[in-house]
């Protein structure tokens, strides 16, 4: 971002170019469609304020922040996907604009995913255009001239905004004049500030976009839109009360009287100043809120329950489907909700200092879930069936948690009910006054936990881990071998069904998947933490590609039958690959 500062001083008359960039050359060559000097200056102006940016601005390094992906397809749908830097997907991209004679030069170099791009001295020839329609510079760009470029349908353009951030967009175009439906326009927006500029020490500032201020349940129910930060202030937020016809966002729909907010990411609600807020509905059937297919979503000091006598909801507090990136921060979750949170086929689940508390059915609710933790969180006063169930989940820890005064009421109930392949760990955890007939029905990990006052049968769990140790682990490992080799033969030499054909490869898919969190509950208790703090760093980066890859190849497929088949096949031999790389490194 450049300045422009006027003092008291008789400043003679300077380049331009020298004066924005303490460049010597001539602003002519340097910067191409602008004066070439400044006026003399003989007075005071009491003036700082954004100068237009320019070409010869863009000479320099430049750090990344974040991408936009965009993209419409001719059968009228589009779908967007936004990365930050600091959202740790595996990328990393150097970009510099360097003096080339008398024009400019890019070095770029982006490894993303399973792509990976480099162009070094790449000509930037200037344009007094916008890159994009939709860019805040619409005065002049950049185009990139790629000499080995191996098609015409993609092309590269760079401009500035006047705040200081440099933009390079990626554009893809794909024509089928016979199926136009099948047409496609995909743009990339990459931003980037100057290396060493004070804004990278806070790069959340710039995940959203807009940041608006509520008031009342309407006004919230139309800003929950991507990239938006909500600051609700005190109240109550009944969202029962709100109707089809007061909505106005594509992304929320009023389903059987529950609100779902669907499809949106890099979002959060959060009270005002500290405020006292409370989200709340009167049916007991509907959740308070529901989350479908979002991605970076936080909720931040948020009260939340249904307006209903206890005992009589089928609705639970919070509910997430297909959702990633969800943080939950110094809440509080009550009854009569079922469920404090209800999650499914959803990962990267934080949830830090908040209560969940007089629930009718239990506390938590999770199948299908990739990675979930639970800090500093208070889970209390809720009964009937099991507390915490967790099905087809991977790696699921409560750390500095207290429980207290939960009640099981039914002997075939657990307060932790697990999958028959699923793991919990509880790490310096404290249990008081809780009720139930048997603790867990099956082993969980348990370090540095207390026990007060609670039934008799938490001893015995207490005692037993479940944790194998690595001559068990090594074992079933040969057991995973040998049962794959018997599962390539069926199905690479049986006349079997299709449908017989998938089961297999689901169940070599699971095999690798439950050695896997076998693996991970053995290295959480042998690693010190730093170490495995950075492990689960890294494993979740390791999901998110496995899940991508195995998506990838099912597509590849031209009949639907065989998909599974083929995706739970990748999944498979990558999940295998991990497993033999974790106890290469670590065993």
């Amino acid at each position: 971002m450049r300045k422009r500062v006027i003092i008291a001083t008789v400043i003679s008359v300077l380049t331009f170019a020298t004066f924005a960039n303490g460049c010597g050359k001539n602003a002519d060559t340097d910067n191409p469609g602008t004066d070439a000097t400044m006026p003399v200056m003989t007075e005071v102006e009491n003036i700082t304020e954004n100068a237009p940016a320019t070409a010869a601005d863009a000479v320099g390094e430049w750090e990344f922040v974040y991408i936009n992906d965009h993209s419409e397809y001719g059968d009228g749908t589009s779908w967007d996907y936004f990365t930050m830097a600091s959202d740790d997907e595996g990328i990393d991209i150097d970009l510099a604009i360097r003096e080339n004679g008398d024009g400019y030069a890019l070095d770029f170099r982006c490894d993303r995913y399973e792509s990976s791009i480099k162009m070094y001295g790449a000509t930037l020839t200037y344009k007094e255009e916008a890159a994009y329609e939709k860019s805040a510079n619409d005065k002049w760009c950049f185009e990139v001239i790629e000499p080995f470029a191996e098609d015409d349908k993609s092309s590269r353009k760079i401009t500035l905004t006047d705040d200081g951030m440099l933009i390079l967009y990626e554009f893809y175009t794909y024509t089928d004049s016979e199926n136009p439906e099948y047409n496609s326009f995909y743009v990339s927006e990459y931003r980037f500030v100057r290396k060493g500029d004070e804004r990278l020490n806070d790069l959340e500032q710039f995940r959203y976009f807009d940041t608006v201020t509520v008031s009342n349940v309407v006004e919230l129910v139309n800003s929950l839109k991507s990239n938006s930060c909500i600051e609700v202030e005190a109240g109550t937020y009944d969202f029962s009360r709100v109707s089809s016809s007061q909505i106005d966002n594509a992304r929320v729909q009023l389903m059987y009287e529950e609100l779902v907010v669907s499809d949106v990411h890099d979002i959060k609600i959060k009270a005002k100043d500290g405020a006292d807020v409370l989200f709340c509905v009167d049916s007991p059937t509907a959740a308070v809120l529901t989350f479908e297919n979002d991605r970076k979503l936080t909720l931040e000091g948020i009260t939340a329950g249904h307006n209903v006598e206890p005992g009589f909801c089928s609705g639970s507090v919070l509910k997430f489907s297909n959702c990633s990136g969800l943080n939950i921060d110094k809440c509080n979750l009550y009854g009569s909700g079922t469920y404090g949170i209800d999650a499914t086929n959803s990962y990267d689940i934080n949830v830090t200092d908040s209560e969940i508390y007089e629930c009718t059915y239990g506390l938590l609710n999770l199948y299908d879930i990739g990675t979930a933790r639970f800090s500093r969180c208070t889970m209390r006063d809720s009964k009937e069936y099991s507390m915490i169930n967790i099905y087809s989940a991977y790696d699921v820890t409560f750390e500095d948690c207290i429980f207290a005064n939960n009640e099981v009421a039914y002997d075939y109930c657990y307060f932790v009910e697990l999958g028959d392949y699923d793991s919990a760990n509880f790490l310096n955890c404290t249990f008081k006054n809780n009720k139930f007939y048997t603790f867990a029905n099956k082993a969980v990990n348990m370090e540095k936990c207390k026990d007060e006052n609670n039934s008799a049968g938490f001893k015995d769990a207490m005692n037993d881990s479940g944790v194998l140790d690595a001559t068990a682990i090594k074992k079933e490992y040969d057991n995973a071998v040998e049962r794959q080799k018997e599962i390539d033969t069926e199905l690479n030499g049986s006349l079997m069904d299709q449908q017989s054909l998938n089961d297999l490869s689901y169940e070599s898919y699971t095999i690798w998947d439950n050695l896997l969190n076998k693996l991970w509950s053995y290295l959480g208790s042998t690693l010190d933490e730093a170490t495995f703090s950075k492990l689960g760093e890294e494993e979740l980066t390791w999901i998110k590609e496995k899940e991508a890859k195995m998506k990838s190849d099912g597509e590849q497929v031209s009949s639907g039958s065989i998909q599974p088949m083929v995706e739970y096949g990748s999944g498979a031999t990558i999940t295998r690959s991990r497993v033999e790389e974790l106890m290469n490194k670590y065993m």
